[in-house]
């Protein structure tokens, strides 16, 4: 009897050993938090829903997307930073996040230490654009026409720190060229300026550029991208308009977890992550958004918001923007 109990038991072990963990078999089993940083409306929290709509019918349980703004995407991060890491609560964002912690002073949570990134979704390459009576009609030739007219180029953003911002200023940098910055309270009222011409370009994504490009009310000079847009296959790369080598600019969209999330819930959640950003019907309404596809592994996006963060810090400690609390 005793041989038999013995025989019994190393069976049970030997069928738990081989069996996946519990969470993975169980896991969804209730509605899951899919926190946006942003309000309801704009382009990262459209493409949220897009993403959560598509996961929940993968996984068989309801997504529900809450949003969480302020702070520059601040609050809502920390809010996920926070939560159980079960795998119930995640976050979509998109590259303010990385930029966060270079500009506030008393930011409590750290990209890279307090998530664990399930993959990249997708990215919206940056353009160059300037108004239309601007005498330069290439990207050469408005470096040529600033540097021979040092300062007389303003270039908008939607505040100081932005992405747009940070560009500009990399790109003035690289060129040594010298460009007045003038913030906006957001995109919408800076690109209104360039198109009246009070003041001379900007960088902004394809999509938000799209309906000025079809109007013509807008001129593009170069994408900041490896390869041409597939919406503007006319207009040049920033390597092609300059002959040089040029590490691409986009706002780019990811989703996360807390740190601690079970590594089995990680995989699943990328595996079903990447099997969406592959739906045909999915990747051709954000294509023609002007968004450019990602995917890739939880690693590659380490890898990309650490990137992100030393290219982008530089900029900052070079304009010598001071930390806003």
């Amino acid at each position: 009897m005793v041989k038999m109990r013995a025989l019994y038991a190393l069976c049970v072990i030997s069928l738990l050993a081989g069996a996946p963990p519990l969470a993975a078999q169980t896991y969804p089993s209730k509605t899951i938090r899919m926190v946006v940083p942003f309000p309801g409306g704009g382009a990262t929290d459209a493409t949220a829903r897009l993403f959560g709509q598509l996961l929940a019918a993968q996984l068989g349980q309801s997504i529900v997307v809450e949003n969480k703004p302020g702070a520059t995407g601040s609050i809502g991060a920390i809010e996920v930073a926070k939560a159980a890491p079960d795998g119930y609560t995640v976050l979509y964002t998109s590259s303010s996040f990385a930029l966060a912690p270079l500009l506030y002073s008393k930011l409590r949570y750290d990209p890279v230490q307090d998530y664990t990134p399930i993959a990249l979704t997708l990215t919206q390459p940056m353009l160059l654009v300037v108004n239309p009576q601007f005498p330069a009609k290439s990207l050469a030739e408005l470096i040529s026409y600033s540097k021979a007219h040092p300062a007389a180029i303003s270039y908008g953003s939607s505040g100081s720190g932005g992405i747009n911002h940070l560009a500009s200023s990399e790109f003035a940098g690289r060129f040594g060229l010298q460009m007045t910055h003038v913030p906006y309270k957001g995109g919408a009222p800076a690109m209104v300026d360039v198109i009246s011409g009070q003041i001379q370009m900007m960088f902004a994504p394809v999509g938000e550029l799209l309906p000025y490009l079809q109007g013509n009310r807008v001129r593009p000079l170069a994408v900041f991208w490896p390869r041409r847009s597939v919406l503007l296959p006319d207009v040049p790369t920033i390597s092609e308009a300059t002959r040089q080598d040029y590490t691409e600019i986009g706002v780019w969209h990811g989703i996360l977890v807390p740190k601690a999330t079970p590594k089995d819930i990680v995989a699943r959640l990328h595996a079903e992550v990447n099997k969406a950003i592959q739906n045909p019907d999915v990747r051709q309404k954000l294509i023609a958004q002007g968004n450019v596809m990602l995917g890739g592994s939880s690693d590659e996006f380490v890898t990309h918001l650490k990137s992100e963060m030393t290219r982008w810090g530089k900029v900052v400690k070079d304009l010598d923007l001071k930390p806003f609390d």
